[in-house]
């Protein structure tokens, strides 16, 4: 891409803290903006299971890992809670940060014990990150891919739609971080399959494929050396970055804390890089999904905001078991938030800090989830709970 363009796009990328995802096809556009309010609080309200929070909300904002699944299967209780809710008229739409588009999403959710007549809708930072990558902005564009080491390395369906081609770090005018696991810098590697890597196994497992080099962030935490010198080359020359998923941490099928391509995003920010979020705890899917939610309520709800044949305004609750995306997205968006404690990247946490589930005997598990929001400084949830069940 010449000089000139790749100046047009540094000038776009500085000109707004966030993208706002899939605007183009007119879905944010026109509805009231009236939301669920979700008072602050210093304690979560503690429930034992969605049974107590079924009758206050019509719709539930549903995280994936560490919610609803954990990566390979619904975790226990899930799909009775899913198939309840479902029975009830509750309106259920998976908001998730996964790196996939919405159709992969979708294409996945069956084969992890979901079915499709539960769910409303699904909303990825996948499907956001897609758009703007699609846009006239990006037209043309060299792209230095960081990707997954499983299943397909580069996603050749994410690409469909786009007029980019996969580039080293060199050359590149954009980086995509989708995963934290390989750097792809060539149009061959497109497509490869790459086998996957379990919990904590070197990163020499994986057997070459041209083009591709294996990271090791997501089990060590550290950027290898041509992962690093890569981001800072690109800093240097002002190259955007577009990140899929904004999440730092999230736990593997077995337990391990993985790193989450948000840690790459952070490192080239703080180098001075150009960064566009996608996802949570941003507001354009928050806003999508409020409008699925909607539009699955008929004309009359999508036209001015309120539940069809109602005065009142539709009651849209978020379940999340991360505070800085989930808890703090919901909050900024005006929408009651309900924390997933005990399958969930903060399940230790909460235990150092005193979490007893309800009905266990002992207590503290409201102060506990209002301590560790104090000390990461984000807004304390409106509800707390062991875990996504009945």
């Amino acid at each position: 891409m010449r000089a000139s363009l790749l100046a047009a796009m540094m000038l776009v990328s500085r000109s707004a803290s966030f993208v706002v995802g899939p605007t183009r096809s007119g879905t944010t556009r026109g509805l009231a903006s009236r939301l669920s309010a979700a008072p602050a609080t210093t304690e979560p309200r503690v429930v034992g299971g969605l049974r107590e929070l079924a009758d206050e909300f019509d719709v539930f904002l549903l995280d994936q890992f560490g919610v609803l699944h954990n990566g390979d299967a619904l975790l226990p209780g899930v799909a009775d809670a899913l198939a309840t809710l479902a029975s009830r008229g509750k309106r259920l739409i998976v908001l998730s940060n996964t790196a996939s588009r919405r159709r992969a999403v979708e294409a996945k959710l069956p084969a992890q014990g979901f079915e499709s007549a539960w769910l409303t809708g699904v909303v990825t930072s996948g499907e956001a990150a897609h758009a703007e990558l699609a846009s006239l902005r990006f037209r043309g564009a060299r792209c230095a891919w960081l990707g997954w080491a499983r299943g397909a390395l580069a996603d050749a369906h994410f690409l469909d739609g786009t007029d980019v081609t996969i580039a080293p770090f060199a050359d590149a005018d954009v980086i995509l971080v989708q995963g934290p696991d390989t750097i792809v810098s060539s149009e061959a590697a497109r497509g490869v399959l790459v086998p996957p890597v379990g919990d904590g196994a070197p990163r020499d497992m994986m057997p070459p494929i041209a083009g591709v080099e294996r990271t090791g962030l997501r089990e060590s935490g550290a950027l290898s050396p041509a992962l690093a010198e890569g981001l800072a080359s690109c800093a240097a020359r002002g190259v955007p970055l577009l990140c899929c998923n904004s999440d730092l941490v999230a736990l593997s099928p077995g337990g391990a804390r993985w790193t989450m391509p948000g840690v790459v995003a952070a490192r080239y920010e703080a180098l001075g890089g150009p960064v566009s979020h996608f996802g949570k705890p941003t507001a354009p899917p928050f806003r999508l999904a409020r409008e699925i939610a909607l539009a699955a309520g008929g004309a009359a709800a999508a036209s001015d905001g309120y539940v069809a044949g109602s005065s009142r305004p539709l009651r849209i609750c978020h379940v999340g078991d991360s505070l800085h995306h989930d808890v703090a997205g919901a909050h900024a968006a005006g929408v009651a938030s309900a924390f997933v404690v005990e399958t969930g990247i903060h399940r230790g946490d909460a235990l150092e800090a005193g979490w007893c589930e309800p009905g266990g005997g002992g207590g503290g598990a409201a102060a506990a989830v209002g301590a560790i929001a104090a000390r990461e400084g984000v807004p304390v949830p409106t509800f707390a709970l062991p875990r996504f069940a009945w």
